[in-house]
């Protein structure tokens, strides 16, 4: 694990120019794992299926298909996966994105939640805020600050000690036993008959029509998305003409393994942020930290070509018999790949959480390939 581990710092740093990371951090990685010991200090985890049993005393990054919480976290939690369940209790914020999200325990300070659908416990208490993007939004619990979300549906049965201001397109449901201590602000397709004596403050509606989702495809909205198509076409351009076995390689890894892609590229991210963070609290530190978050920025960018070898791989092979296709016809899969990957990512909802998704595992998969370049630099004794 630790050579491992050596290995990804060294990739993230050559391919981003700088990755602070605490060295006390515990990291783990499998196919399915359960932790029952005590975490001391901040715990990286990547699992397919992955049930954290035991106490992190500092920070919890985790990611996997399936992600259960069933222990305290001392700070913060940031978790994504298919399913996520978070039954312990988190001091500091709770940051998730998952196909299901369930939170049943306690939250010292504010939720960021994204997901298909996202569930708040009824003994589930929120200290601060909570921001939802979610398909369906089921509160049953208390969130002490105020709500801010945008859902396809909102069914309400809880307690929001502050303001509601929200969107559900399709359906917006108040149990008369749930309780707005502040104003609530929503928009729907239909005002709804609010129960008596459940909102303390005003309630405001403004209707949200059928096509309002398609006002945005103006010709305007596809003129840029045009050039962002054509800008990624001569970025897969390049890579054809330079190195096209190089994007090849990367998109094999994600082919092999998706699932580690997404998380070591999930890593990636976070620790270029927080490690940019930390430089930016001193003056000396913000030229390395603008460096940082811009190698960042371009590796994410680069890595849809990734992704694009990977969709392009799996729709055609990239040999005849032991003949590589040539440099012609794999611009015209790349192409194809990359016009399918935009038009995902123009998808309502889940467009963004997709091309999120996306995104960070066409990263991981740079870092696995540069982690087997410098181990194969190690080998010719060239480094």
């Amino acid at each position: 694990m630790k050579k491992m581990f050596s290995k990804f710092i060294l990739a993230v740093a050559m391919s981003m120019f700088i990755m602070p990371v605490s060295q006390a951090a515990v990291f783990k990685q499998a196919e399915n794992l359960l932790i029952p010991e005590k975490i001391l200090d901040d715990a990286y985890v990547v699992a397919n299926n992955g049930s954290v049993d035991a106490d992190v005393m500092n920070d919890l990054y985790i990611t996997g298909g399936n992600v259960t919480i069933n222990g305290n976290v001392g700070q913060d939690l940031v978790v994504a996966g298919g399913r996520v369940v978070v039954m312990g209790d988190v001091i500091g914020d709770i940051r998730v994105m998952g196909g299901e999200v369930s939170i049943y325990g306690k939250v010292g300070e504010d939720v960021l939640a994204a997901g298909g659908q996202v569930e708040i416990g009824k003994k589930a208490f929120v200290n601060g805020n909570m921001y939802v993007a979610a398909g369906a939004l089921t509160l049953d619990g208390q969130v002490k600050g105020e709500l801010k979300g945008f859902t396809g549906k909102f069914i309400l049965n809880g307690t929001v000690g502050k303001d509601v201001n929200v969107t559900a397109e399709d359906d917006f449901i108040i149990n008369p036993a749930a309780k707005v201590l502040g104003n609530l602000d929503y928009k729907s397709r239909e005002e709804i008959t609010v129960p008596q004596d459940v909102v303390k403050g005003k309630t405001t509606f403004a209707k949200v029509e059928r096509g309002d989702f398609m006002n945005k495809f103006t010709g305007w909205f596809l003129i840029h998305k045009f050039f962002v198509y054509l800008s990624s076409l001569l970025l897969a351009l390049l890579f054809v003409l330079y190195a096209p076995k190089f994007v090849m390689s990367a998109g094999e890894k994600i082919h092999k393994s998706a699932l580690k892609a997404f998380g070591l590229g999930l890593l990636a991210m976070l620790a270029v942020m927080i490690g940019g963070i930390i430089l930016m609290v001193t003056m000396v530190g913000i030229p390395l930290a603008l460096i940082a978050f811009a190698g960042l920025m371009m590796s994410m960018y680069i890595g849809q070509i990734f992704i694009a070898s990977w969709i392009g791989g799996m729709m055609f092979s990239y040999k005849k018999g032991k003949v590589e296709i040539g440099k012609r016809k794999l611009f015209g899969i790349w192409a194809l790949a990359l016009f399918i990957y935009h038009v995902v990512c123009l998808i309502p909802f889940v467009g963004w959480a997709a091309n999120m998704v996306l995104c960070l595992t066409g990263l991981g998969s740079l870092v696995m390939t540069k982690v087997e370049y410098m181990s194969f630099l190690k080998s010719k004794k060239m480094l």
